[in-house]
């Protein structure tokens, strides 16, 4: 099913446009509830790069991207999709749609504006940033406001390109089935409290897709609901994603799209698995549709990388907690700098409040000569013996 989904909205994205479908670019921090809402089918070149990542083509495509004066040292899911654009043909079907306009936020990390801006230019269309102020501590009602007033403003901008209003019982529509997709999503992730855990890291990462791609659509809705009815009947036959659970731990960071089998499939020959991680929890905000505007300021401003090591920290010990876990593992990613950043700390302040020990293992998420197989599993074999 999940196979199929995503199949038909990738390949829909080459047709609609020809039936007069305007099509965007759009980060996985912005609000594509309101681009649904105005009719406009959105592509996300963040998801479009880890499928180029599982599929083994990302390094050739960074380097296209470094051939034309892109640093190494930047985002290898930004490295991905520009290479993309100066050699679809390398790419897996020839690259994403042209965009019409390009919508991004910057409350996951600042290379984004810098990234969608270089497609901007490229492409010589629209850019639209969403500019969340960083949530240290509390979210105030000053960065609600603000926020709030710059998607009043996107929304008029938007009608003004499309030469129409915007039509409010659609939005609200969007808006509740987006509601319902991550509240499916939710519930899904903490089945996996469970032992065995139904699910393990590569079932997530890849089950992640429609709520990232397809939030606020039917089709999400329709496949999230078989999801949570076959995992409800795992939990309720004690079926576990592995065969034999021994050791239950939890994955920080995006994973290492290219290794994702080898890597995880090498533990489960181990008895462990992952029923929780840091990554797949981030869609997690739903919209109250008394205060569509303000509940969508408040979710966007609250994502997880837009908030102080405090938030990262009681995030992860509270799922060493209700996942009952035994240690976690923490992906140092040269790509992603903005997830990574204070790792080391976060790690020591976690055994110091949980005394579970953790480790970090340096990686990418999609440029292979940044990572080393055989070191990153013996560092792990080394763990488990800590742990056993």
């Amino acid at each position: 099913m999940l196979k199929k989904i995503m199949t038909t909205y990738y390949r829909n994205s080459k047709i609609l446009p020809y039936l007069g479908r305007k099509v965007a670019w759009v980060t996985s921090g912005a609000p594509v509830e309101l681009l649904a809402g105005m009719g406009i089918y959105s592509l996300f070149p963040e998801n479009f790069s880890a499928m180029c990542g599982a599929g083994r083509v990302s390094t050739d495509l960074c380097m296209v991207a470094e051939g034309n004066s892109f640093s190494c040292d930047l985002c290898s899911y930004a490295r991905t999709n520009m290479g993309s654009i100066f050699s679809p043909s390398r790419a897996p079907m020839g690259g994403l749609r042209k965009p019409d306009i390009i919508v991004c936020s910057n409350n996951i990390c600042n290379t984004i504006v810098k990234w969608f801006e270089s497609a901007s230019r490229h492409y010589g269309v629209p850019l639209l940033i969403l500019d969340t102020p960083f949530v240290e501590h509390e979210l105030g009602t000053h960065t609600l406001e603000y926020v709030e007033g710059q998607l009043d403003e996107m929304i008029a901008f938007l009608e003004g390109f499309m030469g129409k209003k915007m039509d409010a019982q659609r939005l609200a529509s969007v808006l509740k089935c987006s509601s319902e997709v991550v509240s499916l999503w939710q519930s899904i992730l903490d089945a996996c409290k469970a032992i065995p855990s139904p699910l393990n890291c590569p079932d997530r990462f890849l089950a992640m897709a429609p709520i990232v791609c397809l939030r606020g659509t039917r089709e999400a809705q329709e496949y999230y609901e078989a999801l949570h009815e076959e995992i409800s009947k795992r939990v309720t036959r004690k079926e576990g994603a592995i065969v034999d659970e021994r050791v239950r731990l939890l994955w920080d960071n995006i994973p290492v799209w290219f290794d994702l089998y080898g890597f995880f499939n090498s533990l489960a020959e181990k008895g462990v698995v992952f029923p929780v991680d840091t990554y797949t929890h981030i869609w997690s905000g739903v919209f109250d549709k008394n205060a569509p505007m303000k509940s969508m300021a408040k979710v966007y401003s609250s994502i997880f990388l837009n908030r102080g090591m405090e938030t990262r920290i009681e995030l992860i010990v509270s799922m060493i907690k209700k996942y009952l876990l035994n240690g976690f593992v923490m992906h140092s990613n040269r790509s992603c700098k903005s997830y990574s950043l204070g790792q080391l700390e976060i790690k020591r302040r976690v055994t110091e409040r949980t005394g579970i020990p953790g480790i970090i293992l340096e990686g990418d998420m999609c440029d292979s000569r940044n990572y080393d197989a055989h070191a990153t599993r013996k560092r792990m074999e080394t763990y488990l013996e800590i742990l056993c």
